[in-house]
C-alpha cells in the first residue's frame, strides 16, 4: 500500500513543462512508506524497479503484482523553489494496507 493518488504526465505536457514523462504526485497519505523517505506531493515517479512508468496502467500493473514485504525502488523527480529539477531514488518496503 502506498497511499498515493497519481496523474498521469504525458510526453506533451512534459514537454511544456520542462519536466520528464511519469506519475505526477497529486495526493500522499503522511503515514505511508513514501512519506516516510522524504517523498512528497508534486514529485513525479519515473520509474519503479528501473522500469519507466509513463502512464497509470502500467502504474497499477507493476503495483497489482506487488505483495507487503517486497522491496520496491523508485526514481523520481522534484523541481525546487527556484525551479532547478533533480532526479532522486527511493526503496521502500511495502506494506499491508490497514482497514
Amino acid at each position: 500500500h502506498l497511499g498515493v493518488v497519481v496523474l498521469q504526465i504525458d510526453s506533451i505536457v512534459a514537454k511544456n513543462n520542462g519536466i520528464p514523462k511519469g506519475l505526477y504526485i497529486k495526493e500522499l497519505e503522511q503515514n505511508s512508506v513514501l512519506y516516510k523517505k522524504n517523498v512528497r506531493e508534486g514529485d513525479i515517479i519515473t520509474h519503479i524497479n528501473g522500469k519507466e512508468v509513463g502512464d497509470v496502467n502500467g502504474f497499477f500493473s507493476i503495483m497489482g503484482a506487488a505483495k507487503p514485504g517486497d522491496r520496491m525502488r523508485f526514481k523520481l523527480y522534484r523541481k525546487d523553489s527556484s525551479g532547478n529539477g533533480n532526479s532522486f531514488e527511493v526503496v521502500v518496503t511495502l506494506e499491508e494496507e490497514r482497514r
